[in-house]
C-alpha cells in the first residue's frame, strides 16, 4: 500500500458515505495546501518551467511529467518542437527554482543526442 491519508469531509458521517467516497480525489486550494517537505515540489508548479544545462544551455520546458514507478520523469519540449525525457533524480536535476522559473540539470551521458 502506498501513501495514506486520513481527512474529516464536513457532512460525510458514516462509514458508508466515506465508502461511497473511495478512489475519489481530493482538491485543494493552492492557497489552502500545506507547503510541500524540502526537496519536493507541486507538479503544477513543476510544469512550464523553464529546464536549463549546468553549462546554461536551454532545453524548453516541462511540458508533462510521467509516473514510471522508480522515478517521475519530466518531459520537456524543446524550441524546435522535439522532446528530451528528463529523469526527475538527484544525479541529473541539479536545482529546482520555482520563483525564478526554472530547473537546472546535468545531463547524463546519452541524454541527448
Amino acid at each position: 500500500m502506498g501513501p495514506v491519508a486520513f481527512l474529516r469531509v464536513r457532512g460525510v458521517d458514516s462509514a458508508t458515505a466515506a465508502q461511497a467516497l473511495r478512489d475519489e480525489y481530493v482538491y485543494v486550494r493552492a492557497a489552502d495546501a500545506q507547503p510541500p517537505p524540502d526537496g519536493c515540489h507541486y507538479w503544477h508548479r513543476v510544469i512550464g518551467l523553464e529546464v536549463v544545462t549546468t553549462e546554461g544551455h536551454r532545453l524548453g520546458e516541462v511540458e508533462e511529467i510521467l509516473q514510471t514507478g522508480a522515478n517521475d520523469v519530466y518531459v520537456v519540449r524543446t524550441p524546435d518542437g522535439g522532446e528530451v525525457l528528463v529523469p526527475a533524480i538527484d544525479e541529473v536535476i541539479t536545482a529546482i527554482d520555482t520563483s525564478a522559473g526554472t530547473i537546472t540539470v546535468e545531463l547524463m551521458p546519452g541524454l541527448i543526442d
